[in-house]
């Protein structure tokens, strides 16, 4: 990928038959988690859990066929939540399963790509529940009120679960290794 170029060099190298070999070596910077191997295990399991309780709390919201999830300015955040989702998804799928120093290249891929992927979740989270609050409180007489608290409270449990995981996520270090 274009965006890891620099961290890598090609060498040539023309054999005594006359062919050109490319050998291509890492040069960068290396990360590895500051945990133990029951530690990692722990945060694997904790990421593997908020994705799949994202995931259901997500459908189950968008079962509910709640009043203001036909509204516009409830309906794009909710669907924009989506995105980070699978890119949380992605994230941990991308973290290596057994504890190892890592490329920068997986680093990102993982590591960084888990922090912004929540960090979107609980900002398009809070936008989708304030707006419902907001339509919650200008027609409560005009909706099915327990459909709406209801998808509402989906959402705040989505907002805070991915909260809770980011502060958790914020205290794991991940330390940048010497070659």
């Amino acid at each position: 990928m274009k965006k890891y170029y620099k961290d890598y060099t090609a060498d040539l190298k023309v054999t005594d038959d006359g062919k050109i070999v490319r050998k291509v070596k890492y040069v960068g910077d290396y990360y590895e988690y500051r945990l133990d191997e029951k530690e990692y295990r722990k945060m694997r399991g904790i990421l593997f859990g908020t994705v799949i309780l994202d995931l259901i709390l997500f459908v189950l919201a968008g079962l509910l066929n709640s009043d203001g999830s036909f509204q516009f300015y409830i309906l794009l955040p909710y669907m924009f939540s989506l995105l980070p989702m699978i890119f949380l998804l992605w994230g941990y799928i991308s973290i290596p399963k057994k504890k190892k120093i890592m490329e920068y290249s997986i680093y990102d891929k993982s590591f960084l790509r888990v922090k912004f992927s929540l960090v979107g979740i609980l900002a398009a989270g809070t936008v989708t529940t304030l707006s419902d609050i907001i339509y919650i409180v200008s027609s409560k007489n005009k909706i099915h009120l327990l459909n709406e608290i209801g998808f509402c409270i989906f959402n705040l449990i989505i907002v805070i679960l991915s909260m809770t995981v980011l502060f958790y996520h914020n205290c794991i270090v991940c330390d940048k290794r010497n070659a």
